[in-house]
């Protein structure tokens, strides 16, 4: 496999590694390195990026977390403000 980018997921007990040449998301347990699971984009999309998203219980959502860190001051875990 060859990845493109490795994300943390919002609750620290996953890592996502994508592969666009490979249409495939590859799921690893952070404490043990596991393998997890395979999601395969269908029609072979493009998984080159991921993004995390907080759903609000009012409908409303903000994305919290990608390759590039969190984002829009919310914890991805708890959906609070970031207190920096």
């Amino acid at each position: 496999q060859v990845f493109d980018h490795l994300v943390l997921s919002p609750n620290g007990e996953e890592i996502w590694a994508t592969s666009n040449g490979e249409g495939k998301i590859w799921v690893y347990s952070v404490e043990d390195r596991e393998l997890i699971n395979i999601i395969n984009m269908p029609g072979f999309g493009d998984a080159h990026g991921v993004s995390f998203v907080y759903c609000y219980p009012d409908g409303t959502s903000r994305v919290v977390a990608d390759q590039g860190d969190f984002h829009n001051g919310v914890d991805p875990r708890n959906g609070r403000p970031v207190d920096y």
